[in-house]
Order: C-alpha cells, then structure tokens, then sequence
C-alpha cells in the first residue's frame, strides 16, 4: 500500500496531461466539425461565425452589422455598414466610422462550446482605416474568457493597440486561458479626435487553439504526508474491580423516654394537738367580794391523770388496728380455696382417663 502512495505524486502529472490533452483534442476535433466558418478554406480551425462578413447583414439602429455579430458603444455614436472598397477576403467587410465625432465602440461574437483550461487565440488579418489625420485611429482585439459581453470588464484580455495606417495587422492577435464554456472575442476601433471623415474595415477574424502557448494544467495537489503510526499509547491495566461495600442500616436513633416528673407527694395534713381542756372548779355560791381570788393565793391543783389521759388518747386509732388481720385471712382462705379446687381437677382427670 505505500508504494502505491508514493507511486500517485509521480503518476498524476502524467496523467493530468493526457487528460488536458484529450480535452484539446476533442474540442479541435468539435472545432474542425463544426466548420464555423466554411466559406475561408484556409482557416478549417476557426471558430468564429461568419469570420469574413459574408452571411449577410442585420439592421440595427446605427445601421447594420454582420449576421452573427454585436455591438457595444462606449462613447459617442458612430455608423455601421459594409464595405466592398476595403476587404480581404470575399466581397464585403464590416465598417465602422464617423465623420468629425469621436467615439469608441466595438463589435463582439460570443463563442460556445470551448474547453475551460484550453489556451485560444484570437486575431484579426484585416483592419483598415483612412483617417482624417495620421494615427487618429485606433485597433485592437481582445478575449473575455469568461465570455462576458461587456468589453469594459476587467476580465477582458486585450492586444497591443494599432494606431499606424498601413496593412500590417500582426500586432492585432491575443492569447487567453478559457475559463468557461463560453467566450467572447472583441474587435475595438477607438477615435478620441477627428477632423473629418475616419473609417475602420475590419475582416477576417479568427478564433483558434493557441498551440504555441503551454497549456494550462491545473496544480497537483500534494499528496498528504503518510501520517507516521504514533507509538502505541500505553494502556492502563484495569484493577480488578473493588467490591462496593453494601450500605449498612444507619441505626434509626433511639428515642430516650423523657421520664415525666414525679408527682410531687402532697403533704400530709400533720394533725393539730388537740388542746387539752383545763378543768376549773365549778363556782360556788354567788361571786361576791369574799370570791374574788387573791393573787397572793396559789391556785388550786389540777386532775393531772384525767389531763394526762385525756390528752394521749388519738381518735380513730383503735378503729384502723383490724384491717391488716381482715386481709390476711381472706388471703390463706383464697389460697386454700385454690388448693382444694386444683385437688379435686386433679382427681377428675384421672378418673376420666381411666375410664
């Protein structure tokens, strides 16, 4: 495989130069077919229409001009007709003149089916003038390769101009590179002053393969570098994969008892000392002054043992000391309640097994 990469860059001028020459070729074959212009046996190659003037003419508003032909004035307004005094080749040619107003202008003839990348050539062998004055007339020819028709573009390849009177018309030819399928080639007469009457016969033009320029080839693309095999890269040696921990249960919190508060024990009522009643000697007989109690007198003693007697004595405290004897008997009596009736279950079952 890369010695046929290297072999392409070597083997496409080669072939890019058959190509081109095949396409010439076959337009000079369609060219020498087509025989634009039969009526000059010399010139079997040239593809313009009606090269010398003598298919006919077509009136225009300036007057009439070639079959085949155009027209473009740039400045001023000259005349056209056709000429049997000045000529070159059959009876009639194409003039183009004023008298005493300058003007510029040309007649053109688009030329289809040429080859894109082919050199052509365009040429006038005649281009007569008479002039009012001596170099008052000017001549040239030029190609548009693109085949506009516009002869102020600057796509336009034009000739040397001719401005000497006289028949050598060598200077009047253009070599330019076809760039479409269509081209146009320009006859120019230009008169910037005149005097008096200046006339310009133009006949025989021609369009041909320019042999003696290279052909144009288009420019081999250099071929891509081979892209050099990059060192392999090194490659990370995949771990074994680690085992992915399961989530353990996060332990939901547990709720601590908030312990209510103790119901503060109410207070027990501590019972009042009951206030011992003081036993006074009952009166006697009716107060009067031999009653009255001297204070120099001690009084008389007091019951102390009924004081004493009355006062430890608490009331309700002999009713309370019964309960707790009640309660224990109810006990033993249930327990030996329950005794005797799991006995006698017992004793049922058996005897209900037996049975």
């Amino acid at each position: 495989m890369q010695q046929w990469r290297r072999l392409i860059p070597a083997l496409l001028p080669a072939a890019t130069w058959l190509a081109v020459s095949l396409c010439v070729g076959a337009a000079i074959a369609g060219a020498q077919g087509e025989n634009r212009c039969p009526e000059v046996e010399q010139y079997p190659n040239n593809l313009i229409f009606n090269c010398s003037f003598e298919r006919g003419w077509i009136q225009v508003r300036l007057g009439e001009i070639g079959e085949g032909w155009e027209y473009s004035i740039e400045t001023g307004q000259p005349a056209l007709d056709h000429s049997t005094f000045e000529r070159l080749h059959g009876n009639t040619a194409q003039r183009i003149w004023t008298d005493g107003v300058p003007f510029r202008g040309s007649i053109y003839q688009r030329v289809e089916n040429v080859t894109p990348g082919v050199v052509y050539l365009a040429m006038v062998d005649w281009a007569a003038i008479s002039p009012s004055k001596e170099a008052n007339v000017g001549r040239k020819v030029g190609i548009d390769p693109l085949g506009g028709s516009d002869p102020t573009s600057a796509s336009v390849v034009w000739s040397p101009s001719l401005w000497s009177w006289g028949h050598d018309f060598s200077a009047l030819r253009v070599s330019a590179v076809a760039q479409a399928r269509t081209i146009t080639v320009f006859v120019e007469v230009d008169v910037p002053s005149s005097e008096g009457k200046d006339e310009a016969f133009i006949d025989l033009v021609r369009l041909e393969v320019d042999y003696s320029q290279p052909t144009a080839t288009a420019t081999p693309v250099p071929p891509s570098p081979t892209p050099t095999s990059a060192p392999p890269t090194a490659t990370a040696t995949p771990l074994p994969p680690t085992q992915t921990p399961m989530p353990t249960d996060t332990p939901l919190p547990t709720v601590t008892a908030t312990l209510e508060p103790s119901a503060t024990p109410v207070p027990t009522e501590t019972p009042l000392p009951t206030e011992t009643p003081t036993t006074s000697p009952a009166p006697t007989g009716t107060v009067g002054s031999a009653d009255l109690v001297d204070p120099n007198v001690a009084p008389a003693p007091t019951d102390t043992a009924l004081a004493t007697v009355v006062s430890s004595s608490t009331p309700g405290a002999d009713s309370a000391s019964w309960i707790p004897t009640v309660l224990l008997a109810v006990a033993v009596v249930s327990f030996g309640g329950a005794v005797v009736l799991g006995a006698v279950l017992i004793v049922l079952r058996r005897s209900q097994g037996r049975t």
